[in-house]
């Protein structure tokens, strides 16, 4: 019993490492890099063509944030990018691009309202795959 409780233990431990979620096919990573000199966030978006800022007022810890020279990874479990962008409504991904210091400085309503952005960057299935998917930013 002992043995059986620590080999289930192990496994457990080793799952909880794993970034694939439980039970998903396979995941595909889009990467964004920051070569700006001031930390950025970001977020992915799968609402195009409106290209208004979605509300996160409350779930502003959706927001990725990127130190210089850094990279960070929104991961999809999808097998392929095809797969992905079968899925949504006009075949078109978009990343919104924040200083971080704007993201502290305002409120989120003001930050959607006054489009208070560094850069938007919409993307297809193939800019993805063209830029092996990794953006970089600038």
């Amino acid at each position: 019993m002992r043995r059986f409780l620590l080999t289930t233990l192990l496994l457990f431990i080793i799952a909880a490492a794993c970034k694939k979620p439980p039970g998903a096919r396979s995941m595909r990573g889009l990467w964004v890099k920051n070569n700006g000199t001031f930390p950025i966030c970001t977020f992915t978006s799968f609402q195009y063509p409106d290209t208004t800022i979605p509300d996160l007022t409350g779930r502003e810890w959706d927001l990725e944030t990127i130190s210089p020279a850094e990279s960070a990874v929104y991961d999809f479990p999808i097998r392929n990018w095809k797969e992905l962008f079968e899925q949504l409504p006009a075949d078109t991904l978009s990343l919104f691009v924040f200083h971080a210091d704007t993201i502290q400085k305002y409120g989120w309503q003001e930050i959607r309202n006054e489009y208070k952005i560094l850069k938007r960057i919409d993307l297809s299935q193939r800019d993805v795959e063209n830029m092996n998917s990794t953006i970089q930013y600038p």
